[in-house]
């Protein structure tokens, strides 16, 4: 099965601390290797839930978006803030 690579291929400037939080959390997992797509969209999903967590103020709580953009790569997103891309590794030179 292929492995996925994990990207934060964007960030804008925050506009709270929730913001803040989740972007801290998101690049806890930045240029990660995952054995499939499901352990790497798990990661995801935990590490905003974990900022979520965090969080104790009571700014607007943002909503993660998914976009499938191809076969290749799977988009998420979160108001224009953040862009974490999720690609298939098409050549695996670690085995």
């Amino acid at each position: 099965m292929a492995k996925q690579f994990l990207r934060v291929a964007k960030t804008n400037a925050s506009k709270n601390k929730v913001q803040l939080l989740v972007i801290k959390h998101f690049e806890l997992i930045d240029k990660t290797l995952y054995s499939n797509l499901n352990e790497a969209v798990n990661m995801v999903k935990q590490s905003f839930e974990n900022a979520l967590i965090e969080y104790t103020g009571t700014a607007k709580i943002p909503k993660l978006k998914r976009f499938d953009t191809d076969k290749n790569t799977l988009v998420y997103f979160l108001e224009d803030l953040i862009y974490i891309d999720i690609h298939t590794v098409l050549n695996d030179f670690t085995q």
